[in-house]
């Protein structure tokens, strides 16, 4: 395998690894955990709670922050595509 094979393949399944984290997010978003479960699937909000009080984000919160996350990850899908990388 070449050095941009291999390139491509990591690209490909960490793509592959952030679209399973939103859908773990979103499945526990749809069963009624609560939002900080949900929240904790993105990483930098994780980040501020665990160094702060213990917090319990709003639900919208928990949707804004999710809809972000897959708008990211579909355009670094989209952009990574385009250079053939994945």
């Amino acid at each position: 395998m070449t050095a941009d094979e291999k390139q491509r393949e990591l690209a490909r399944y960490r793509m592959q690894q952030a679209a399973e984290s939103l859908d773990e997010a979103r499945f526990l978003q749809a069963g009624g955990k609560s939002t900080r479960s949900v929240i904790n699937r993105v990483f930098e909000l994780r980040q501020r709670m665990d160094y702060r009080e213990q917090i319990e984000p709003r639900p919208d919160e928990a949707v804004q922050v999710l809809n972000q996350a897959e708008h990211f990850v579909q355009t670094v899908g989209t952009y990574l595509a385009a250079l053939g990388k994945v």
